[in-house]
């Protein structure tokens, strides 16, 4: 069990400060930032010290497989760790796990209508219907202003999407229908300037760790057990329903914005009960 971190203490703050401007001159996203200081945090608290050693590195790596962490997460986690050692003088070598071609896990048909009908929540279910049905990031939702959403094309525009592109998404009646809703009992708030989409109850804007939160008990209420978060639902899910139901590959690299089709490759994945009935219907004399 890893202890829980004091986020008063001035030595752990000055840290997590020291280590968000030396990660910020990489030229990275503030939401990467965000995600990265608070992974560094996680692991200063689990050393329960600044200054960890190789054998605290390890150590933390080792309770993050155990904890069956997904590969990119683990590979985050060593990112950051080899980074912070670096910046403060004690670099270390830590190994980066193989990423695999193929998708682990994707939530199916069954499992997506069973975490959307265990919603009751009206902006929990319009959040988790515009991230789906778009294919979105959940800093792209989180980012979402009332201005990028236009009800009569039913579109939405991403501003700055993880490869600093703007662009246009599609959403279908059932979303619309939800937004509307929401839109109507929902009070317009001002923040920073702007008018987010989603707010909490403190008045700030969502961040993806609150969208996080909100996927995990929404799935939790739906009962379903098997692995995977909110990006898994938003991206790989909306993903391989496309083409199980026929879309072709290049209209999924194009909705989900794919730089390389070699990046949407990896969705070509069947269930057993898939792979059998295309044999049975495809492969007879």
């Amino acid at each position: 069990m890893s202890k829980q971190i004091n986020y008063e203490m001035p030595a752990v703050d000055q840290a997590a400060n020291r280590f968000e401007h030396h990660i910020r001159s990489m030229g990275f996203r503030d939401s990467t930032i965000n995600d990265y200081v608070n992974r560094l945090r996680r692991y200063l608290a689990f050393c329960d010290t600044i200054s960890p050693d190789l054998a605290d590195a390890e150590r933390f790596r080792d309770s993050l497989i155990d904890r069956r962490l997904s590969r990119s997460s683990i590979n985050n986690y060593s990112f950051v760790m080899k980074n912070y050692h670096q910046m403060i003088g004690a670099p270390i070598k830590l190994p980066f796990l193989k990423m695999g071609s193929k998708l682990p896990y994707y939530f199916d048909e069954n499992d997506i209508r069973a975490i959307f009908n265990a919603i009751t929540n009206i902006k929990y279910l319009c959040v988790l219907q515009i991230g789906f049905y778009a294919s979105l990031r959940a800093s792209e939702v989180a980012n979402l202003d009332d201005s990028d959403i236009d009800l009569i094309n039913k579109t939405i525009r991403i501003r700055g999407g993880k490869n600093d592109k703007d662009a246009i998404l599609y959403l279908n009646d059932i979303c619309i229908d939800t937004l509307r809703k929401y839109l109507k009992v929902r009070p317009k708030k001002i923040i920073d300037g702007k008018q987010p989409l989603f707010y909490s109850n403190r008045n700030k804007r969502y961040d993806r760790t609150q969208i996080y939160n909100i996927f995990r008990r929404c799935k939790e209420r739906s009962g379903i057990t098997k692995p995977g978060g909110v990006h898994v639902f938003f991206r790989h899910s909306s993903a391989t329903l496309l083409l199980n139901r026929g879309c072709d590959l290049l209209t999924v690299k194009e909705l989900l914005r794919h730089r390389d089709i070699k990046t949407t490759e990896k969705y070509l994945h069947l269930t057993d009960s898939e792979k059998r009935t295309k044999h049975d219907r495809y492969l007879r004399l």
